[in-house]
Order: C-alpha cells, then structure tokens, then sequence
C-alpha cells in the first residue's frame, strides 16, 4: 500500500489549488474562535506515539493528529541538553512536528464531510475518516484539502502552540512515563 499522508504544507498548498478561490475565505476565522476541547497524548510503550489535539471552533469539532509527535520528544529527551527545559524540548518538537511530519485531520462541519472527507480518505489524511463515496457534486475535482475551519488552524499553528504544549507539560509532570519507559 502506498502512503501518501501530508504535512501541513502541503495540506495549505493543496488548499491554495489554482481556480479554487476559498481559501481567501477561510481566513476569516477568527483567532478567539479557536479554543482547544482537548489533547490526548500517545503513549510510546503502547506503540501510539502521537499527539491528538480537538478544537471547538464554532459550532464544529475539528481534530488533527500530529503523527510521532513523542517520538521527536524522547528523542529530544535522550539528548542531554534537552532533559532540564522540558517547554523547551516540547516546544522544538512542537514546531518540528507540525513542520516536518504528516498531520491527519478531520472536521465535523458538513463543509468537510462532504467536500473533503472524500480526498482526506483517500490521500491518506484524514483523521478517523472513512469516506469512500467522491464528492462528485460538491467537490468533482478534489481541490483543496479542508474546511475553513481547519485550514484557519493548520495555517496558524502559533495560535494554539503554547496551550497544547502546556497540556502536554502537564501530562507529563503527572505521569512521567509519558516520555517513555526509563524516565524518573
């Protein structure tokens, strides 16, 4: 099977599609209409090693995986130089992984149900997405990549960075094992 998963450039390339002028539109999202649900953290040992974080935004849930997110952190944590400033290492590892790795997405509007979920099944970047009918109506050419409310929050990952990497501090101050195995 070949993974073709993207990172978040190339997800606010494929939304910046020549001849689909809504990505201009869906800028208008408003930062204070962002708020974090939630942030649940893959553990290493269970072979889950990523980071999912849901936004309210509106009246919609919108939820992206960043893939291997405690991976970089232990890896990170390993290096010497890392294992007294853990906002420091969380926040390198933020920014890599949202740089650098694959983002799986979804959005529960019916914008992204049924103009993206489609392409989001198929290309291989939809979080918890199984749509296997195309939009054939709505979306026949499979432009874009998702609704305006996840690529207002893909394309300002500095808007939400230092509550999820809060969270994660937290999480990690309660139980230390969430860096993995040997970890006091």
């Amino acid at each position: 099977m070949i993974i073709n998963e993207f990172t978040r450039s190339e997800l606010i390339t494929k939304s910046k599609t020549p001849g689909f002028n809504r990505y201009k539109t869906r800028m208008t999202v408003k930062p204070k209409e962002i708020i974090i649900d939630r942030v649940i953290i893959g553990k290493l040992q269970y072979n889950s090693p990523h980071l999912d974080v849901y936004f309210k935004v509106r009246d919609y849930i919108c939820s992206i995986r960043l893939i291997n997110y405690m991976v970089r952190v232990r890896v990170l944590y390993e290096q010497s130089k890392y294992r007294n400033d853990i906002r420091k290492l969380l926040e390198i590892a933020f920014n890599y992984t949202v740089n650098k790795n694959d983002l799986l997405i979804n959005c529960t509007c019916p914008d992204f149900y049924y103009r993206f979920s489609y392409s989001a099944t198929v290309n291989n970047y939809g979080f918890n997405t199984n749509q296997l009918i195309p939009a054939k109506i709505r979306n026949p050419e499979n432009q874009g990549s998702g609704c305006k409310h996840l690529t207002r929050i893909i394309n300002a990952p500095s808007l939400w960075k230092g509550k999820v990497i809060t969270a994660v501090l937290q999480a990690i101050k309660a139980d230390p094992s969430l860096l993995g195995g040997d970890v006091q």
